[in-house]
């Protein structure tokens, strides 16, 4: 019991594997107290070696659905033809190797949906203002790092992608952020690829935030970075930004990505300031106080909102 009054400044959770009980986490946030939270994921792998970018590269894909049941796409089901046109022997040894390969794909790709959906729903609990410790503690900092770097999508299945359309490749990019299903590579080649990786960006996966969560958090709290997709549009960030330079919130720093590219004349109105080719920038005087927000501007291409404030002579 005596554990329970131990407090913290700063709380560092790394997710190394299968994370699928949010009230863990949940529980440590209640049991120390911390000001700044920082979860990042390392759980993966999330994209094969640069080898498998190659067009030679063997593997197929697959889905694994949020009711545990696996769907086989197109690459798949055309190996699995393939191999039923065999002689009988050679038919059935390659159809088990398939379907047993099929099988271990969708057993990973469902620890990664897991691990995504318990993510989202903690992330979601802070946003919401649902956490108890928040009572006599004020939250500085909430930080939700991605995979980083090699967060990127696989080059085959985005061909395969164009193959089949844009109203396809947009459903299936949309199942896949909204958590019914992830899309998993099964690889032949071990010398230089994982056998499972994500065929998607893990920062893809959308959490459950959107405008009126992002201003009801950064009310309070002046450093929130999450580097997973959100339903945060141009509205919620054109209220969030008047609100600041009206003096009516404080803002430090704020990382997100968007649900949709915003262009960098959006806040013209505020009398932004567009001298600078790499930041926006608008100005408020509050008390005698002049401060200065900065939006980086080619981020905001890749549905990248970067705001940060600094107080100016």
């Amino acid at each position: 019991m005596f554990i329970k009054k131990w407090t913290c400044k700063q709380l560092d959770y790394n997710i190394c594997t299968e994370f699928n009980q949010p009230q863990h986490l949940r529980r440590l946030v209640h049991m120390f107290k911390p000001t700044d939270i920082t979860v990042s994921l390392h759980f993966g792998p999330y994209i094969p070696s640069a080898t498998a970018h190659e067009p030679n590269s063997m593997h197929n894909h697959l889905a694994a659905l949020s009711d545990t049941t696996l769907a086989m796409e197109k690459d798949f089901r055309l190996d699995c033809a393939h191999a039923l046109s065999l002689p009988p022997d050679s038919s059935k040894k390659e159809l088990g190797m398939l379907y047993g390969e099929a099988g271990k794909g969708r057993a990973f790709g469902i620890q990664m949906l897991r691990t995504l959906t318990a993510i989202r729903k903690f992330v979601g609990m802070m946003a919401e203002k649902r956490m108890a410790q928040t009572k006599g503690v004020a939250i500085r900092k909430f930080v939700v790092n991605g995979p980083g770097i090699h967060d990127k999508p696989c080059a085959k299945l985005q061909q395969l992608l164009k193959e089949d359309g844009l109203d396809e490749a947009n459903k299936m990019r949309g199942a896949y952020a909204t958590g019914e299903r992830v899309y998993v590579c099964v690889r032949n080649d071990l010398r230089r690829a994982f056998k499972y990786s994500l065929a998607m960006p893990a920062t893809a996966f959308k959490m459950s935030i959107g405008n009126e969560q992002l201003l009801l958090f950064t009310k309070s709290v002046p450093v929130f970075h999450c580097f997973f997709r959100t339903n945060v549009d141009e509205q919620g960030v054109v209220q969030l930004i008047t609100e600041w330079q009206k003096g009516e919130r404080n803002i430090e720093e704020i990382q997100l990505h968007l649900d949709r590219v915003i262009e960098p004349n959006f806040v013209d109105h505020l009398n932004a300031d567009h001298a600078d080719p790499k930041r926006v920038k608008v100005r408020r005087v509050v008390n005698g106080r002049k401060t200065t927000l900065y939006i980086e501007r080619d981020r905001l291409g890749s549905r990248h909102l970067a705001l940060r404030t600094l107080d100016t002579k």
